[in-house]
């Protein structure tokens, strides 16, 4: 939570700049339909608490990627990242 809550602080400092909310799966695991739905909904999560901290709904999109994060350690897809919207 305190993650989160630093994260909204830090988005809500610069209303003008939007961020993407990605969700991950690890390929090793689940099938594709699973992981599909497993990727949207972490990214929701995170989208979801930003928002109830005070984050402005329109700084935020929500995507998913099925390409991983770490190629020698797949649990470590099991993540979700924000960075800056191009």
């Amino acid at each position: 939570k305190k993650v989160v809550k630093a994260m909204a602080d830090a988005i809500k400092a610069d209303p003008n700049t939007k961020y993407v909310i990605t969700g991950y799966a690890d390929k090793e695991t689940g099938t594709d339909a699973y992981n599909a739905k497993l990727r949207e909904a972490r990214a929701q999560s995170v989208y979801k608490m930003l928002v109830k901290n005070g984050v402005n709904p329109d700084q935020l999109q929500v995507a998913t990627s099925t390409e991983p994060l770490n190629k020698y350690n797949y649990v470590l897809d099991r993540a979700v990242t924000i960075a800056l919207a191009k």
